[in-house]
């Protein structure tokens, strides 16, 4: 195999490899709600972390913001449209924001998964900034990891109020 065609294969497969990690598995190519979808594989790896050092669940979630925020940059030009519903990374990340950590139970996995839906879509200030003026990657991952933070928030304001 001659040099060219051995760097077209691996720039080929690293390109399969960030698509794969941006559209969570594939999961982002479901026909409805793939940002819903690819929250729900971000809360299936909460539930798999369970019991996790919450600063190993920590450096976990930063990697993958890193990693995710590359694989998304990418996947939009692969895709050749910004934040395309496929890239649902930045969900996986944003719903491990909201539930780090939190006790992994059925209660606080479903109230962070629709806790961070809402602020996903609501994206109050700077997730609206992030959301409008980066249009890369960064601003993909950004958004979601503000909306998470918001939702971490009001999840420890729901503990401490004992609901």
């Amino acid at each position: 195999m001659n040099a060219s065609v051995k760097k077209h294969w691996v720039n080929r497969l690293g390109r399969i490899s960030a698509v794969f990690l941006a559209t969570g598995a594939f999961s982002g190519f479901f026909p409805l709600a793939p940002g819903t979808v690819g929250s729900i594989v971000g809360v299936y790896i909460v539930w798999l972390m369970g019991g996790m050092p919450v600063a190993l669940f920590a450096l976990v979630t930063i990697v993958l913001f890193f990693v995710g925020g590359l694989a998304a940059n990418t996947t939009i030009h692969v895709l050749k449209k910004n934040d395309a519903p496929p890239i649902v990374i930045d969900e996986i990340v944003g719903v491990m924001v909201t539930l780090m950590g939190m006790p992994v139970s059925l209660y606080w996995l479903v109230c962070g998964l629709l806790i961070f839906r809402v602020f996903d879509v609501v994206k109050l200030p700077p997730a609206h900034y992030f959301d409008r003026q980066l249009r890369n990657g960064w601003g993909t991952m950004l958004d979601d990891v503000v909306a998470g933070i918001f939702g971490n928030i009001v999840l420890r304001l729901i503990a401490a109020a004992k609901f």
